[in-house]
């Protein structure tokens, strides 16, 4: 299997990648794996103790059977990384990616000039692959970054999107995410502000019976999950009975949740907390800055063919220097955009924001309560207030209307 056909098996609508690890250092047993018909296997130098050598002998068993191999290093090394694509990896999967610039480091070294500084000499690889590998290489090779410590889901923004797509794909390690979202089960106390005391936080509405499993450790797996890719509550739940016991253990949970707690859980949040509780937690104590309120309908909550009417309409505040969304109301039926708007920002500290928007968010009173909560705005305005536009246009339009002559004997209209 090509890394052509690994990329269109991570699409949206594809089915996933099957694939295995190879921890051990035997080629006999590498063999045997290769022969089973994985998408790809993935050799492990982190959690292992193989040796390069000992990798090269891996890879020339398996690739020759035709299997596409991944390898993971101890960590993010140039040479070593280069050395691996040289002798037939077809992607390097890197643990410990933080930063943006550890991202773009990755994908450099895995990139021929120009786009990036992986050194030429591919002794190997053009052996395995063919002449043209060098030309090739920069579109075959896989670089996937593993995101795994409390730092990088902090700024998974400035990692996952660093300008010019510094890396191809993202993969969440399950057991070190986990650990730095939360520390329930081990010994090193949590910081003083963790995401896991905010969600602590959030009152609990489900009764005795129903408390089985701790509102914050479904809430954190929940997130990890989606952090992971899971889309919906049976891949929140299929991702979670996927979870190691030491993963479980962090969270102070014996087994995963079945599928149907999943259901009851959501459905007793109370969203108007969770909602206030995690929004604060993501603006922190810095100023707002620029803050967008938008209305959508929620995707997949109406049904086929709806009037337009239908389904779950919401009112969010996104704070750009944050990207991420900081407060979020939902309209009620027989209420309106500007209602829920008023709402959402009398919950927001304002001081020093700028407050944007379309036209109907260009309302007396959502100007005023963002004047009281002394912050500004910048909101357009459309025929939908014909008075205020013809205004604007009077104290706003030209000084002097276009085709008049401004130079001596000016107010003349032109060519009269």
């Amino acid at each position: 299997m090509t890394t052509g056909t690994l990329k269109a098996l991570l699409g949206r609508d594809s089915r996933g990648i099957r694939t295995t690890w190879l921890h051990s250092a035997s080629p006999l047993s590498a063999e045997m794996i290769a022969r089973l018909g994985w998408d790809c296997l993935v050799a492990d130098m982190q959690h292992s103790i193989t040796s390069f050598s000992e990798m090269v002998h891996l890879l020339q068993v398996t690739t020759n059977l035709g299997a596409t191999v991944l390898v993971r290093p101890p960590a993010l090394d140039v040479a070593l990384i280069g050395r691996l694509l040289d002798a037939g990896a077809s992607g390097i999967i890197c643990p410990m990616v933080n930063t943006a610039a550890e991202a773009e480091a990755l994908v450099s070294a895995c990139r021929y000039a120009p786009l990036g500084e992986r050194s030429f000499g591919p002794v190997r690889a053009r052996l395995l692959f063919g002449d043209g590998y060098v030309g090739k290489a920069n579109d075959g090779v896989l670089a996937i970054a593993m995101i795994e410590t409390s730092t990088a889901p902090g700024g998974f923004r400035e990692v996952v999107l660093p300008g010019d797509s510094a890396f191809q794909l993202i993969h969440r390690h399950c057991r070190d995410l986990l650990l730095g979202l939360t520390m329930v089960g081990a010994s090193v106390a949590p910081s003083a502000d963790s995401l896991w005391d905010r969600l602590c936080a959030i009152p609990d509405r489900r009764g005795r019976k129903g408390r089985q499993y701790g509102l914050a450790a479904v809430m954190v797996l929940a997130l990890a999950a989606m952090l992971a890719g899971a889309n919906d509550l049976r891949a929140i739940f299929r991702w979670g009975r996927r979870l190691p016991p030491e993963a479980l253990f962090l969270l102070g949970l014996e087994r995963a949740p079945c599928h149907a707690m999943y259901h009851y859980f959501f459905k007793a949040l109370d969203l108007e907390a969770a909602e206030a509780v995690l929004g604060e937690w993501v603006r922190g104590s810095d100023a707002l800055g620029h803050v967008a309120l938008d209305g959508k309908r929620l995707r997949g909550s109406a049904p086929a063919g709806h009037n337009g009417s239908a389904g779950v309409h919401l009112v969010a505040a996104f704070a750009s220097h944050l990207d991420g969304v900081i407060g979020q109301l939902q309209v009620e039926p027989d209420g309106n955009e500007i209602m829920a708007a008023l709402a959402l920002l009398k919950g927001l500290p304002l001081r020093g924001a700028v407050i944007t928007g379309d036209a109907a968010f260009c309302q007396r009173a959502i100007c005023q309560a963002i004047r009281d909560g002394k912050g500004d705005y910048l909101f357009a305005v459309k025929a939908n207030q014909p008075a205020l536009m013809a205004d604007l246009a009077v104290a706003f339009g030209d000084a002097f209307p276009p085709g008049t002559d401004q130079g001596p004997g000016r107010g003349h209209a032109l060519g009269a």
